[in-house]
């Protein structure tokens, strides 16, 4: 949402920019999400996948599906 937002006020190439680094810290967020439920690490994945959830990213339905697996 934070993305769409933005694309009204600033110039496309800018918010492209934007959206491409939150895909990256997205997927980041979701490998560290993967490593820390392989630990047994439930509350830390949580975590994770709230911050992917809530990124506005393409990953966050994923992320939203597996909070709620967990």
């Amino acid at each position: 949402m934070a993305v769409t937002i933005l694309a009204v006020v600033m110039p496309s190439s800018v918010v492209n920019s934007i959206r491409q680094a939150l895909n990256g810290d997205a997927s980041v967020w979701l490998r560290a999400a993967d490593s820390a439920a392989s630990a047994q690490r439930a509350d830390e994945a949580r975590q994770w996948l709230q911050r992917v959830a809530s990124s506005g990213a393409p990953q966050a339905g994923q992320a939203q599906a597996r909070l709620k697996a967990l």
